[in-house]
């Protein structure tokens, strides 16, 4: 077929430079989808370490106030018997020891609920920001 010179006929040069942008394009695009691929993998590894961190941490809280309920538990027994055995100093002593286990167990129950209240507070937030960047499903024709 003869070229008759139209105005969307290319010359070879013309042609050889749109593929070579072209080209130059597509490895762009691979690039950048290797890229992407490699971010998403290290997001998911974050997330999954974090999320073991955060199981974690809450694991420890729960130990630290059982350990905080049982120390003043045994601070109170040791005041009771101290008093019955007529030790009064040693008794207040004891009730002393026995209040600042219970501050400390408050302490750590005030630590937890604000550790959690911040964890959901954070799933919140991420669960509006993945809502806001999904995809809208076209509306039906009316």
């Amino acid at each position: 077929m003869a070229s008759d010179g139209g105005p969307l006929e290319l010359s070879q040069a013309e042609a050889q430079r749109a593929a070579a942008g072209a080209e130059q394009v597509r490895r762009r695009v691979e690039e950048t989808a290797r890229r992407v691929r490699h971010t998403a993998g290290t997001v998911r590894a974050t997330y999954q370490a974090t999320t073991a961190a955060s199981t974690r941490f809450t694991e420890v809280k729960r130990l630290e106030l059982a350990a905080h309920r049982g120390t003043a538990a045994l601070h109170q027994q040791a005041a009771r018997i101290e008093q019955q055995l007529g030790h009064l100093e040693r008794a207040a002593e004891a009730r002393r020891h026995a209040e600042r286990a219970w501050s400390l167990y408050r302490l750590a129950a005030d630590e937890l609920a604000d550790y959690q209240a911040r964890i959901v507070a954070a799933r919140s937030t991420l669960a509006r920001r993945s809502a806001a960047r999904a995809p809208r499903r076209p509306e039906p024709p009316s």
